[in-house]
């Protein structure tokens, strides 16, 4: 069963404002649609993320269809264990939890969207690897129509050049077809640009490439009583190697932030409307910036967080927390000494990157996790100091107050006399415990 979140009556109140602004848009009711939404992490969504799946469905009432419903979660936190070997993993194993959740979108996400938020969107997902699976998803959920954002991770991660991923979307076109006839149309987005990776110039030309010959080909897949059309994604869609890191339109360099989202939605909601009459006109991005989802563009919550301990264990300092939703975490932490606190970091606000460090002080680490704890290894008897903040990718929040934490536990003892050996398989590792 899907779990909504629970939200306060003045969150309800802005959700459903905020649903009547954006659904003022369309014209009158028009008939009954179901909509497949295939793509990867971009449009799979993160936890806390609204998903640019969201705005279009805000824009335009429609019926989404898929086997999904949620977005990828955070990564499992587990004990430490042994790294699990090639033949120990299955799709059942603790340590390799599947990535899907019944939901996880922002708080003030409309509660109406559990009926709508269906698709068929996987983080890491390929056209090459959909092509494969389209018609067993088209038989079961029947789609009207089809509207893909796919291609990045079959250039990002060297699957296949551009001329092989554009064979793999029309592959998509073919098989869905000879699944369901009936499918009326497909509006294919293009590939987004990400932000600049040094060594990766065959990305921004294969990305370049792809959307050209895409643009000049999809329409030759046109067959009678259905259509084949291009959403200009990446136009709209703020981000490019003209950016180093942060991109207005992506946290990340690639992922949508809340206004990358606004922004692949109205690429699609103008389609539609230029090509099929949907709407009276194609989704306006809101100017404001404010946190919650009351009708500007929301700001992510990355409040300081609360409840911050820490205590000694055999593995250094564990430091916990209360959790933020949709937030992971930066710890900044160093050995201490006498060297006075208020002149050595600065605990002022950061919109994004890294903190600021005065007095050239640059014997600090940066610590990174996903969930509300972290383990420091500090050798016992060794006292540190630490602060921890909010980030989500390169959106960052204020950092919190430095406190001290000290390690007066031995460290678990390291097995002894380690010696390898090779066998009909590969090799074996031996040792005395400790």
């Amino acid at each position: 069963m899907t779990q909504l979140p629970i939200r306060t009556p003045e969150e309800r109140s802005i959700a459903r404002s905020t649903k009547r602004s954006l659904h003022g848009q369309q014209d009158s009711p028009k008939q009954h649609r179901r909509i497949l939404i295939i793509g990867d992490s971009i449009t799979h969504g993160g936890e806390g993320d609204y998903t640019w799946r969201y705005r279009l469905w805000q824009w335009f009432s429609v019926s989404f269809v898929g086997p999904y419903t949620g977005v990828n979660p955070r990564p499992s936190l587990v004990a430490p264990h042994p790294v699990p070997l090639p033949d120990d993993q299955s799709p059942d194993d603790p340590y390799c939890p599947p990535n899907r959740i019944p939901w996880g979108y922002a708080r003030d996400v409309d509660a109406s969207f559990a009926t709508g938020c269906r698709h068929f969107a996987t983080w890491g997902y390929q056209a090459h690897q959909c092509m494969q699976s389209i018609a067993k998803v088209v038989e079961d959920w029947s789609p009207d129509l089809i509207i893909s954002l796919l291609g990045f991770n079959d250039i990002g991660w060297c699957v296949s050049d551009a001329e092989g991923t554009l064979q793999a979307i029309q592959g998509i076109v073919r098989f869905a077809r000879i699944a369901k006839e009936r499918v009326q149309n497909f509006v294919i987005g293009n590939i987004v640009n990400r932000t600049l990776l040094d060594g990766r110039e065959d990305l921004i030309e294969n990305t370049r490439k792809f959307n050209s010959l895409l643009l000049d080909r999809a329409h030759s897949w046109d067959q009678h009583n259905s259509k084949v059309v291009v959403a200009d994604v990446a136009a709209l869609y703020d981000c490019g190697p003209q950016y180093r890191d942060w991109a207005p339109a992506a946290y990340d360099g690639l992922h949508p932030s809340a206004l990358g989202e606004f922004q692949i939605a109205k690429a699609f909601t103008e389609t539609l409307h230029q090509e099929f009459g949907w709407g009276s006109k194609g989704l306006e991005i809101p100017s404001s910036s404010h946190h919650g989802d009351g009708g500007g563009v929301p700001k992510r919550n990355l409040q300081v967080p609360e409840g911050i301990t820490a205590k000694s264990t055999p593995m250094g300092i564990q430091v916990l927390w209360k959790d933020v939703f949709g937030a992971a975490y930066q710890v900044h932490w160093r050995e201490f000494s006498s060297y006075s606190l208020s002149s050595s970091f600065s605990s002022s606000s950061s919109s994004r990157g890294k903190p600021e460090l005065v007095n050239n002080n640059n014997d600090w680490t940066l610590s990174e996790s996903s969930h509300p704890q972290i383990f420091l290894p500090v050798p016992q008897h060794c006292t540190i100091e630490f602060q921890l903040r909010c980030h989500h990718g390169f959106e960052t929040g204020p950092w919190s107050p430095i406190y001290k934490a000290k390690c007066v536990d031995a460290p678990i003892p390291a097995p002894t006399n380690i010696q390898t050996f090779p066998n009909s398989i590969g090799f074996e590792v031996r040792w005395d415990a400790p």
